[in-house]
């Protein structure tokens, strides 16, 4: 049997494995496929989980990623009154944003502020929207941490008789 000690490649379309009925390593124009013998379909192809940035990325890497990786958003109703959310905010989750979206204009001396317990305007204070103009106010926070759980709480300023919205404030939770 003949041994290539410097075998650097082929000037074939694909490589097989083990001979003719083993996996063939494939050149699809310029992108490099795992195919089977027949070449009519994908085979597994494995790798080591990466550790550089050009490195391919495993299942397990992918999993272990985006499982530690998440996030959620609380929308709250409002009309006239202070209103609390009735789901938390997660114990030690950033907030990204804060959204005020008034559907009906407030009246003129109305103000609305976005906050926690104690903090009440954490997430938005009322300098940072228009409660009497109908549109979106958004605050980009991605500083705002909450330790322990928390419900998100809107306060209202200026008694006012009319208006409507919705409230809405994303988070995430941190990897590590």
């Amino acid at each position: 049997m003949a041994t290539f000690q410097d075998l650097l490649g082929t000037f074939q379309a694909f490589f097989h494995i083990g001979g003719s009925a083993g996996p063939r390593l494939k050149d699809n124009s310029g992108a490099l496929e795992s195919r089977n013998a027949a070449d009519n379909a994908f085979v597994v192809h494995r790798v080591a989980d990466p550790v550089g940035a050009d490195d391919a990325v495993t299942k397990r890497a992918l999993d272990a990623a985006t499982a530690s990786a998440a996030s959620g958003a609380i929308r709250i109703p409002i009309g006239t009154t202070n209103v609390v959310s009735s789901s938390s905010l997660p114990s030690g989750s950033i907030q990204t944003r804060c959204k005020l979206d008034v559907t009906t204009p407030y009246p003129a001396g109305a103000t609305i502020q976005v906050g926690i317990s104690g903090q009440p305007s954490l997430f938005m204070p009322s300098t940072a929207n228009d409660p009497t103009t109908v549109g979106l106010d958004e605050e980009s926070l991605d500083a705002s941490f909450v330790g322990a759980a928390s419900q998100v709480q809107v306060t209202f300023g200026g008694a006012p008789t009319s208006g409507a919205g919705f409230v809405i404030v994303e988070w995430v939770q941190p990897t590590s």
